[in-house]
């Protein structure tokens, strides 16, 4: 299943199959829920709420999603940022998982639906 949100109408399909081959390749097995993401190169959507920022592992995983300046650059002034393409492909499992988890107060607090998910994971 894929979930296009109304504020990505221009989603070009080769991104899309590059999404849905996660679900293929090796690690498949173990993902049943994946969305993208793009760097940020202008500077004034770093601070713009209006921007999920995700904030990723070493290999591309997510982490964190806000819509505050995350990571902050405290001593290191080289941070790429990323922002949060709102397009989902679940497996089914995901997704009634999803609908029958309550939002939790973190996603409550930033208005962000992908925030549930990890959280729902860790109980």
């Amino acid at each position: 299943m894929v979930n296009v949100q109304g504020d990505e109408p221009f989603v070009e399909l080769e991104h899309l199959a590059t999404l849905l081959a996660v679900f293929s390749e090796l690690e498949g097995e173990f993902v049943d829920l994946a969305s993208m993401m793009q760097r940020i190169d202008c500077p004034e959507q770093i601070d713009n709420p209006n921007y999920v920022k995700v904030v990723v592992e070493q290999n591309g995983n997510a982490l964190l999603f806000s819509r505050s300046r995350i990571p902050f650059p405290r001593d290191f002034q080289n941070v790429v940022y990323y922002k949060h393409i709102v397009v989902y492909a679940f497996l089914p499992k995901a997704l009634i998982g999803f609908y029958h988890t309550p939002a939790t107060p973190l996603e409550k607090a930033e208005r962000i639906e992908c925030l549930r998910y990890p959280e729902r994971e860790k109980r």
